[in-house]
């Protein structure tokens, strides 16, 4: 009875913290302040989970690399003081934001591609799966999704791509120029103008024939009677 009444007199500040440490649990800890230990109490990682990423990311960044050497360096007791990771980051002059963002990067990339091996190693299975459900009389969305891998079925488009689709050519149209296109005649004649060059030979009659009706007519003279 007296724990009840404990509980109900407790402080409005208290019944706070209690009700922010269980809408988010990782963070009920202390503030960030800025260091690596911080960080891993404010993300729900211990220390060591924190290192054992650093690893991952050791090949991506030359600073990461030097932490991690300078860090297993030093001897376990060494290590055992919260201060002593942000000692050696600082050493190294690695900045916090720029070792949690390597560390990130690497992580989800790890990640993504442990997943999409897993999701490789499962999808005949699923295959099979879903093409057992699909042979059933319940099976209406398997095969429907059957039809439209095998393309039996079209898949519908999106308006979204089909706009694009759109924007794009309507823009190649606009910024491309209209070039008239040679006649046959003129390509084919310019075509034997350039065999006949390199192999030596006469131009045809036909190009002789045109330069002669360029040849220009001089001027006829006053008073010559005609």
């Amino acid at each position: 009875m007296q724990h009840l009444v404990s509980i109900q007199t407790s402080s409005p500040a208290s019944s706070a913290r209690l009700a922010a440490s269980r809408r988010s649990p990782t963070m009920a800890g202390s503030a960030f302040d800025g260091t690596i230990a911080s960080a891993c109490e404010s993300i729900g990682i211990s220390l060591e989970q924190m290192f054992e990423m650093m690893r991952l990311a050791k090949e991506s960044d030359p600073g990461v690399a030097e932490l991690l050497d300078t860090w297993d360096a030093l001897d376990a007791s060494e290590r055992q003081d919260g201060g002593t990771a942000d000692a050696v980051r600082q050493r190294v002059g690695l900045k916090l934001p720029e070792l949690l963002r390597t560390v990130a990067e690497v992580t989800y990339r790890i990640a993504i591609y442990k997943a999409q091996i897993v999701a490789a190693l499962a999808l005949p299975s699923v295959v099979e799966r879903s093409i057992e459900t699909a042979l059933t009389d319940d099976g209406i969305a398997d095969r429907k999704m059957l039809f439209q891998h095998s393309g039996f079925v079209p898949t519908p488009k999106g308006s979204e791509t089909n706009i694009a689709i759109t924007q794009n050519a309507q823009a190649n149209a606009t910024s491309r120029s209209v070039v008239a296109a040679p006649s046959p005649e003129n390509t084919i004649r310019r075509l034997t103008e350039r065999f006949n060059e390199i192999r030596g030979l006469p131009r045809p009659p036909a190009a002789r024939t045109t330069e002669a009706l360029h040849v220009e007519v001089p001027e006829r003279v006053e008073g010559d009677g005609k």
